[in-house]
């Protein structure tokens, strides 16, 4: 990833190897395909997780997205028919033209949308797919912008530095790990020495109720203090790696590992199913519909690791829900408390018995009401 005139991400050359455990050439094939097109939506998914889906990235899967958004023509083009398909050719230059008619006349098969000059933002250039076989070898090219490769910003503009540190701070905070286990609400304990040091991760921890009046939440209000020594170059008004137990908020952001995984399998369910459509595709309709539809499949499941993240602060710990494909969200393991959505920008967060608190349009709790309807309100200045 890089900036010149925008952000940029490029992986300039990939090699593979692919064996068929069946010793079949039409697997290998078809996994090889379905590899590198949806390696291309990647390239306009991780500019966007990084800087927000507020600003828009592009890729050859996006710009196929954009030309079937539009209704324009995308031809798979070969030696065979590239003469009938060249003159329904638009907004591409002729050395671009003369380019294309090269790489036919050696043997590629082109995918290309009849418009070379498609776009979103301050962006439009052109994309297509160009892909070459001979004999136990094959190339598969996602070409963007007339030979310039990977994925790119839509808006010319300058990285907003705080806001890449907090999404990436966010996801390491939330990826289990021995250094963060002790910040995660988890139903699994993590050893403690005397010296309260936390024995998986190393971090000095300290926990101390300084006031309570009528008894627990929401009866009446309990201020405790909490520090945490690998979180020392926060701060949440208190000092650096303090906190307090009424630090209720949420954030949202993007979080490509559950997503891809890395958590528990509900939360991969979207891109599970994508990439089983785009393997049978790859492998059993080699023609303009089965990269298509594979294209848009595969555009799709990246942006389902676009804003898929919410994480809930409830002072020194935190729980990150997984928006799924059907809109609702995947609790943590473990975790029967659940996220809703409310429709109007806010969340509620349920607990499995009726404790409910209510967050704002600020991502500030506003409300926690217990299940004898016992309220404490919150006003966040």
């Amino acid at each position: 990833m890089a900036q010149e005139a925008g952000d940029y991400i490029d992986v300039k050359t990939a090699f593979g190897s692919i064996i068929s455990r069946h010793n079949t050439d039409d697997d290998w094939k078809a996994h090889f395909n379905a590899r590198a097109i949806i390696s291309s939506a990647f390239e306009h998914g991780i500019l966007e997780q990084l800087m927000g889906s507020d600003n828009p990235c592009i890729s050859t899967m996006k710009l196929f997205q954009i030309a079937n958004s539009e209704g324009s023509k995308v031809f798979f083009a070969n030696s065979g028919n590239f003469a009938t398909v060249k003159p329904q050719l638009h907004n591409y230059s002729a050395s671009t033209l003369n380019d294309l008619q090269f790489q036919v006349n050696s043997g590629h098969t082109l995918i290309l949308p009849d418009d070379g000059q498609l776009g979103m933002g301050q962006w439009q250039g052109l994309g297509y797919i160009t892909r070459y076989e001979s004999g136990s070898s094959m190339s598969l090219g996602m070409i963007i912008g007339g030979g310039y490769h990977g994925g790119y910003g839509s808006n010319p503009a300058q990285a907003d530095p705080p806001a890449v540190n907090q999404n990436i701070q966010t996801n390491t905070n939330n990826n289990p790990a021995p250094s963060t286990i002790n910040q995660q609400v988890t139903p699994h304990s993590t050893p403690q020495s005397i010296e309260s040091v936390d024995m998986a991760g190393g971090s000095y921890l300290y926990n101390r109720i300084d006031l309570a009046l009528g008894g627990t939440s929401s009866l009446g209000p309990a201020f405790g203090r909490s520090y945490n020594s690998g979180l020392n170059l926060e701060d949440r008004g208190l000092g650096n790696g303090w906190t307090h137990n009424y630090d209720i908020r949420i954030s949202r952001g993007s979080h490509g590992d559950p997503g891809l995984g890395g958590r528990q399998p509900v939360d991969s369910a979207a891109m599970i199913i994508a990439l089983y459509i785009n393997l049978d595709l790859m492998k059993n309709q080699d023609d303009i519909q089965g990269w298509m539809v594979a294209s848009l499949t595969n555009k799709w499941a990246v942006d389902q690791l676009i804003d898929n993240a919410i994480t809930i602060h409830l002072g020194s710990k935190v729980m990150e829900y997984i928006k799924l494909a059907d809109d609702l969200y995947a609790s943590p393991p473990g975790i029967t408390t659940q996220l809703m959505d409310s429709g109007d920008n806010t969340f509620s967060l349920r607990e499995r018995f009726g404790t409910c608190l209510d967050f704002n349009t600020d991502d500030r709790i506003t409300r926690l009401t217990d299940v004898d309807n016992n309220t404490m309100t919150f006003t966040c200045s």
